[in-house]
């Protein structure tokens, strides 16, 4: 899979990394694997979407997708009042 580019960031999927300005961001690798979400930009994603699209073979308890969005809106440094 290749690199993602998105404003200042580059998101790594081989190497599961997220740059911004080529610098390594800390990310757990659950809130990483929500990269799907960039395949899918300025469209609504449901949480039964994330979880079939992330976590296809596993139980996961849906409260915990929006932990996961609030690490990478921390990583990212945005909010959920940001508006693009």
């Amino acid at each position: 899979m290749q690199p993602i580019f998105f404003d200042c960031f580059c998101l790594d999927p081989l190497n599961h990394r997220l740059l911004r300005h080529g610098e390594a961001v800390p990310i757990t690798p659950k809130a990483f694997r929500v990269h799907h979400l960039l395949q899918h930009p300025n469209t609504l994603v449901s949480v039964q979407q994330v979880l079939a699209s992330v976590w296809p073979r596993v139980c996961v308890v849906p409260s915990s997708v929006k932990v996961y969005i609030r690490e990478i809106r921390q990583a990212l440094g945005t909010t959920a009042d940001t508006r693009g």
